[in-house]
């Protein structure tokens, strides 16, 4: 129940003469409400003066709303108890005589000239007729979008291009964690959420969206009216980790904000402003615009009483309003136009109000005020600019709103709780919503159709008329919507790889082109290098990607004879659009990269060949189930757990071995598998042990858990509690388990979830969330890149992050299962103070025993091991081990004392490779072997002293190497 609906209500249940559900139903919302409790004690005090009158004046309904909206008029959504303290009760007693005294005896005298009205039956010039009307929308089945809590009310607002709705959430329990109430963003047709503002104040008012007129930006605007203690302002809530824009009032007579309204390119704000009338009963109201970023405030209409209801023309030149003229009925007034560069307000047609501009901007249509006891009004028809007199096209349409569907031609309104569907050139009206729910704010959503509020059986809901035969638009590529990593490998002095984009989001976009690729080391200075387009390529079509799907930009990188950079080194891509995504180098196992190409010709400029956009995996079909295991695919990831059994997840199959990866086994569940074609994809993995496995699915944002206990032959599925674009798993044990879920990524940030299990990953809770926007003392940080979770025991756990920050080392520690983080200082090893560090996810063998990797960057990469004794009390870290630049080091570790690294050396050269062992916990090192094969190694795995595999990449297939005498020798598994 929202307040206008309450309001009507309101002496009925002050006399009690409500019953049942509608009584239950007022009673929840003045408990949420409290304005509207505030205007019940007012109500209640008035019948009490009018009984001073005689039973007929107590008694009449009429009267006693028609002076309610009197005061709600003169009030001008203040506070009702301010303008009771104000009038005080003589005061209120002679408003009331007055207007009882003109009501009963001499109405007449207050109404206008008939002559005034005379315009209201006439036909507007040059409306369309039905001939020249577009052909009418047809409609598919309403179906809900999700429901309405009672918070909502009327109190929302949708980005119709985009698809976010901004609306209040009611306080609720959610997995057993209490919610405040809340100010909430949420997609139409995914259902992602973004918590805008916590417990907002009751004055809070979502007045529109951004995100349609000036991309990339999704903001949401919002008034925060004054309250008792609260200073109005405009809050502008961006939906990335931005800090929001906030323009407050300055000190004097400025009371409060009443309304806004954002202008047609979304740069600028129109909005009412109250100021303190002493000798006045009531405030003066103004009407100020400032710029979308704070600046350039200035005033355009002159403070006076009762203005209200603001609309910007199409042109974004002038602004619309309605000025009431206090007088009886209450609401009357007219309707005027004012041009934002200066100038006098102009009267535009008298007792009307703007409801809807057409999207041509050629028409518009007007609500009459006031409306009736019940919520009618007329609704009329006019040109624009305007050309002749307003024409009516509907009596008695609800006042909750009317929308355009989709031209100029047509258009939607409610009546009697119902939306009909009219054309501008006057055919008959057809009924759209179905009977049993009251339907009303119709707004029409381009590409889906129409969006409105239905009340079913005392419950709220969205619901979506979906219109037949159009597609929803593509929007443009934004950065916000994409994450991006780069890989390569060098060859004859020259770096070959791609750029890998993964889309995100809600809505498909389109990339084309070639785009610009400038090469960065980690501070973020342009290396001296020469892009250049492909000249097969350049001339690509474009590609479009859905939620989840990824696309590709080849390149080579020849001959850099500049300064050797210090740190990784990443990519800094501009997007069609103009916008920039930096893509970190990682190896296929996720460790940033450094090495640049060979100088072959001193005097040549480095070049940077880049090609356009490719998609990636394209399949028309879903992937059929499999029939042997060598068509999964390369593999992803595997385990090994003993020197027979272990599991692989290959691009499109789960894997299982028993004879030491000889042969696998496909124990892909019948659930839709990645199909290559971008709209599922694996997501993470989790191999506890022999029987018991974890495999992540991913559908756009939703997150489906595939989990086994008897070795993939049965498996069941369960969804996430919250949406991202991955995870990163661990566990104790089978039935003990974390998940840190990606929920997007910004420069250098990267929101998370972290979630816990104890029965076995069929139930999860949210313990953290990472919040830019609310920022809480103890949740996971957003800060980083997130490497991974580990965990000693049910209380203790770490959680690293790589910040390309030198001389640090960033560890968040948890001691109570992961609901609150701090940071652990780490120190780096002796030489390496100013070097950057990468750890990884830290692995524990027993509550007291772990190892903690730390890859190293200074002017080569390496890596030391931090060993903790004293279960994450303390780490102590090893001698470095380092390898040439443009190298890598990796580590298998089989006990906080034993495990080994392998050295590798620049690709494409003939430096040697190295294997070592140590039995010391790094302080000591045992060459082992110099096996040239080791040299395409990416993932290193030991179970015991003799038993080792080495997964290998080459292009884009992978293979295995084995080694049963503790890593001397190694042989390719068949």
């Amino acid at each position: 129940m929202n307040c206008r609906q309450a309001r009507d209500l309101l002496p009925l249940y002050a006399d009690g003469e409500l019953d049942g559900a509608k009584r239950a139903g007022v009673a929840e919302h003045l408990r949420q409400c409290p304005r509207c409790r505030e205007r019940l004690e007012l109500d209640i005090r008035l019948a009490a003066e009018l009984a001073a009158y005689g039973p007929e004046a107590a008694g009449h309904v009429d009267l006693r709303s028609k002076v309610m909206a009197q005061v709600d008029r003169e009030r001008r959504r203040q506070p009702i108890r301010r303008m009771a303290l104000r009038l005080g009760n003589v005061a209120v007693g002679l408003v009331v005589s007055a207007v009882a005294v003109a009501l009963l005896v001499g109405i007449a005298l207050t109404v206008r000239p008939l002559a005034e009205r005379a315009w209201r039956g006439q036909p507007a010039a040059g409306t369309p007729s039905p001939a020249e009307a577009s052909a009418a929308p047809e409609f598919g089945a309403p179906r809900d979008l999700f429901e309405l809590g009672p918070a909502a009310g009327a109190n929302y607002s949708i980005s119709p291009r985009r698809g976010w709705l901004a609306y209040m959430a009611p306080e609720e329990t959610l997995d057993g964690q209490a919610l405040p109430r809340r100010l909430v963003a949420r997609h139409l047709e995914t259902g992602q959420t973004v918590n805008l503002w916590e417990d907002p104040p009751a004055e809070a008012q979502v007045v529109g969206w951004t995100g349609d007129l000036v991309p990339p930006r999704q903001s949401a605007i919002i008034l925060l009216g004054a309250g008792n203690q609260q200073k109005g302002a405009l809050l502008i809530r961006d939906l990335s980790a931005q800090a929001p824009t906030i323009i407050e009032l300055p000190q004097g007579t400025e009371q409060g904000f009443e309304e806004a309204a954002i202008s047609p390119d979304g740069r600028r704000i129109a909005f009412t402003v109250a100021y303190e009338t002493p000798q006045a009963p009531v405030p003066k109201i103004g009407i100020d615009v400032v710029d979308l970023d704070g600046s350039g405030r200035r005033q355009i209409v002159a403070p006076d009483y009762f203005i209200g209801h603001l609309a910007w023309s199409p042109d974004g030149t002038q602004v619309v309003y309605f000025k009431g003229k206090g007088g009886t009925p209450p609401e009357d007034g007219d309707a005027y136009v004012v041009r934002v560069a200066g100038g006098e307000p102009r009267l535009l047609f008298p007792r009307l109000r703007l409801a809807a501009w057409s999207p041509g901007g050629t028409q518009a249509l007007w609500l009459s005020e006031p409306a009736d006891d019940q919520g009618r009004a007329d609704l009329y028809l006019s040109t624009w600019p305007p050309s002749g007199q307003p024409r009516l096209v509907a009596k008695g349409a609800d006042m909750a709103g009317a929308a355009w569907a989709g031209s100029d031609g047509w258009f939607v309104y409610g009546q009697g709780g119902a939306l009909y569907l009219a054309s501008a050139g006057g055919s008959a009206p057809v009924r759209l919503t179905p009977e049993g729910e009251v339907a009303g704010a119709p707004v029409w959503v381009p590409g889906k159709g129409l969006v409105y509020r239905a009340e079913r059986g005392g419950r709220a809901a969205l619901r979506l008329l979906p219109v037949a035969g159009t597609q929803a638009p593509t929007p443009a590529a934004t950065a916000e919507e994409l994450t991006a990593t780069a890989t390569w490998q060098g060859a004859t002095g020259s770096l070959a790889g791609r750029i890998l984009f993964t889309k995100w989001g809600s809505a498909p976009l389109t990339l084309q082109g070639v785009p610009q690729v400038a090469i960065q080391d980690a501070s973020g200075a342009a290396l001296q290098v020469q892009m250049e387009a492909m000249a097969a390529t350049s001339q690509a079509g474009p590609v479009t990607l859905q939620p989840g799907a990824r696309a590709a930009v080849q390149f080579v990188w020849r001959n850099y004879c500049g300064l050797k950079p210090a740190g990784p080194l990443s990519l800094r891509v501009t997007l069609p659009s103009g916008e920039q995504i930096i893509a970190p180098v990682l190896d296929p196992t996720g460790a940033p990269l450094g090495d640049t190409p060979r100088c072959d010709e001193p005097s040549a400029a480095s070049a940077l060949t880049v090609g356009a956009f490719e998609p990636v995996g394209v399949s028309p079909t879903p992937t059929p189930a499999l029939a042997r295991s060598e068509d999964a695919g390369a593999f992803r990831a595997f385990r090994m757990l003993d020197a027979q059994s272990g599991w692989a997840l290959a691009e499109r199959a789960i894997l299982r071995t028993v004879d030491g990866g000889a042969t696998w086994s496909d124990v892909t569940p019948n659930i839709t598998r990645p199909a290559g074609d971008g709209g599922t994809y694996w997501a993470g993995q989790l191999f506890i042990d022999r029987d018991h496995a974890w495999v992540l699915v991913a559908r756009g944002q939703e997150l489906t858990l595939l989990r086994t206990a008897d070795a993939g032959r049965t498996w069941q599925a369960g969804v996430l509690p919250v949406e991202g674009m991955g995870a990163l798993f661990t566990s104790l044990d089978a039935a003990r388990g974390w998940a840190l879920v990606g929920q997007g990524v910004a420069a250098g940030s990267e929101a998370v979830a972290v979630l816990a299990t104890e029965d076995g990953g069929a139930t999860w809770a949210v313990l953290s969330l990472s919040d830019p926007q609310n920022p809480q003392p103890g949740q996971v940080p957003f800060g980083g890149n997130k490497r991974g979770l580990g965990f000693a025991d049910a209380a203790h756990g770490w959680l690293s992050v790589y910040e390309p920050v030198d001389g640090k080392v960033v560890l968040y520690a948890t001691h109570d299962g992961g609901r609150t983080w701090a940071e652990q200082d780490l120190a780096l090893p002796a030489g390496y103070e100013n070097a950057q560090a990468s750890p990884e996810a830290p692995v524990f063998f027993s509550a007291q025993d772990g190892v903690l990797a730390v890859g190293l960057f200074r002017h080569e990469p390496a890596r030391a091991l931090y060993i903790t004794r004293d279960g994450g009390a303390t780490w102590t870290p090893t001698p470095p081990i380092s390898a040439a630049v443009g190298g890598a080091v990796r580590t298998a570790l089989l006990s906080a004392g034993e495990g080994w690294a392998l050295v590798q050396p620049v690709p494409g050269t003939t430096d040697r490779v190295e294997l070592r062992h140590t039995a010391d916990g790094g302080l000591t090192w045992t060459a082992l072997s110099a096996d040239p094969a080791l040299a395409k190694v990416v993932e290193l795995q030991f179970v015991d002293r003799d038993h080792g595999w080495a997964l290998c990449a080459e292009g884009e297939s992978t293979y295995l190497l084995k080694t049963a005498d503790g890593g001397r020798t190694w042989a390719r598994v068949p």
